[in-house]
């Protein structure tokens, strides 16, 4: 579970959780990439993938050969007098609004299933970031232990610093639910500038305790952050690993695809959903700085550690209070955008708009 959840609501903790449960899943990706026709005739169910470099709307019924739109389940009809699309690729009833509630919910579940991934893909890397950062506090107590230059005492500064980015960590993790459940009112882009504001002085404090020699990602946008604990996280794995089974997740996919399959069998639309290659990274890193480093930048790991705790208790602080996030019981449907105080530009979920955003959707 979430765990301590503070300040995000109890009733909204629960349902973040329930929402990356295997049967939620699947519910919802039957109702994003499978469809009946809409021939009153036929109406069999027809798997389909609209990726990034797919968009084109119209489908062509296998079974009754009715031709339809994908994006508002109507009658597909371009050119002439009586034409509902401009090409294939726009559908004027889906931007004018006139679909039934049935496509206007599909509608509502994409955006809020994009928003989701959005946020619990960065909770997610919290939580593999305080792994990582307790690896490096392990690491860092046996190397002060061997050390016979100095007394375990001296690098107790160290071990704080290290704890405070544990602890803030935790707390950047709960902020992702918190961001995903806020209004989207005048406080939204306040709330995201303060999230940015926290990740600098976190940063900051980071690239002081661990290697900048961390590998390379292979695609501009990453943070430094991620890049130095996925190199820690690289090195304590196993230099093969055994393939882990399917989840149940994938099963009940499999199994609604075999489903379509046998009650729609000349269907010609992809079976497997295209995946993102995540960045691959150097595994010829050092994480953890000489010991003589820390000692000579003693006082500023110390300045940086204590800017960290101040303004994670003072952020912390102003969203109890209410003054920075309002928090609602359900996603707001009107919050579409994230905002990037970085290069100062609305990102749309589940889009690359700027290259801070490669982080977040890849």
């Amino acid at each position: 579970g979430l765990g301590g959840h503070e300040p995000l609501p109890c009733a909204n903790a629960l349902d973040f959780e329930q929402r990356g449960n295997d049967d939620v899943q699947t519910r919802l990706w039957k109702e994003l990439n499978t469809a009946p026709c809409p021939n009153p005739e036929c109406g069999i169910y027809i798997e389909r993938y609209v990726t990034n470099e797919d968009h084109c709307l119209h489908m062509i019924c296998p079974n009754c050969k009715f031709h339809w739109c994908w994006a508002c389940r109507q009658r597909f009809k371009v050119g002439g007098t009586d034409a509902n699309h401009d090409n294939y690729y726009k559908c004027r009833n889906l931007q004018s609004g006139s679909v039934d509630e049935q496509v206007l919910k599909r509608e509502r579940i994409l955006r809020e299933s994009k928003m989701y991934q959005f946020y619990k893909r960065k909770y997610d890397e919290c939580e593999d970031d305080i792994v990582n950062l307790k690896l490096l506090r392990s690491q860092l107590k046996d190397a002060i232990r061997e050390s016979k230059e100095l007394k375990e005492k001296d690098y107790d500064f160290l071990l704080e610093a290290v704890e405070n980015l544990i602890i803030a960590t935790n707390r950047k993790k709960v902020l992702n639910p918190v961001a995903f459940y806020s209004a989207a009112d005048g406080k939204k882009k306040l709330f995201e500038f303060q999230l940015k504001l926290m990740e600098e002085r976190y940063d900051k404090l980071l690239d002081m305790i661990v290697s900048k020699t961390a590998g390379k990602i292979a695609k501009n946008g990453a943070s430094h952050r991620q890049a130095v604990l996925l190199a820690m996280q690289q090195q304590q794995q196993q230099a093969t690993s055994s393939r882990k089974p399917p989840s149940l997740f994938s099963k009940k996919i499999m199994a609604i695809k075999q489903y379509i399959k046998s009650k729609n069998p000349t269907s010609t639309a992809p079976t497997a959903a295209a995946t993102a290659t995540p960045p691959s990274i150097s595994t010829n890193t050092v994480a953890m700085r000489k010991l003589d480093y820390y000692i000579e930048n003693k006082k500023r790991i110390v300045e940086a550690a204590n800017s960290v705790r101040e303004f994670f208790e003072k952020l912390f602080q102003t969203v109890r209070d209410g003054n920075l996030v309002t928090i609602l019981e359900k996603p707001d449907p009107n919050n579409k955008t994230w905002y990037c105080s970085k290069c100062q530009r609305e990102n749309e979920f589940g889009k690359n708009v700027c290259e801070c955003a490669w982080t977040a959707v890849r």
